[in-house]
């Protein structure tokens, strides 16, 4: 079973790579990583960019965490994901 994982982005450079690293710490690895980012200022957009074997979508305005998560939602389906995990990348 393939797992999407979903998390929103919005100036979250401070807790990102601790968010990065739990994910890659994990032990399932049939997932992919869906990063939608919400128009950051500070240097997530670099962070993310930085990073292999993600999805990041980019919105060019703050759109919501909900718009975002259906954004997110809706590429791991259509990548064919069985389940979808919404996780803030704070956690």
């Amino acid at each position: 079973m393939k797992i999407g994982l979903v998390t929103v982005t919005y100036n979250s450079e401070s807790v990102l790579a601790d968010f990065l690293q739990s994910v890659k710490n994990q032990t399932y690895n049939n997932y992919c990583l869906y990063v939608v980012d919400n128009d950051s200022k500070d240097k997530t957009k670099k962070l993310l960019q930085a990073e292999a074997n993600i999805q990041l979508i980019n919105n060019e305005d703050n759109l919501g965490v909900a718009y975002a998560n259906n954004q997110g939602v809706k590429l791991a389906l259509k990548d064919g994901c069985d389940f979808v995990l919404l996780v803030n990348n704070d956690t």
